[in-house]
């Protein structure tokens, strides 16, 4: 009998912690990294500038910064909208602000 109310309790326990797991997932994902990914959205920035006067556009430098913060983005809808206008836009990284703040909300944050 204690078994059995063992296996109930470790279930429970499992079927929590999967809940907090993606909870937290979620959290992350559209609540915890405004803050994170402005702080790294301003450090990237000025490498993004500097690799592209230097090696170009096209440079596999060039497109690796730009696939990092296009991936700061939230997920969804957001994040295919900054790619289309920042990222896949030959011109589009002239587009992008100095400051986070300044990018439209259907971009960013």
């Amino acid at each position: 009998m204690s078994s059995s109310k063992e296996m109930s309790v470790v279930k429970k326990v499992g079927i929590a912690g999967r809940i907090a797991s993606v909870g937290h997932f979620v959290y992350r994902q559209f609540i915890g990294n405004h803050k994170d990914a402005n702080e790294a959205y301003t450090r990237v920035y000025p490498t993004i500038k500097l690799t592209i006067q230097t090696y170009g556009r096209s440079s596999n430098e060039s497109t690796n910064l730009l696939k990092i913060l296009a991936n700061l983005a939230p997920a969804g809808a957001i994040r295919r909208n900054f790619t289309k206008r920042y990222i896949d836009d030959s011109e589009g990284w002239l587009k992008l602000p100095k400051n986070p703040n300044d990018i439209p909300y259907s971009y960013w944050y």
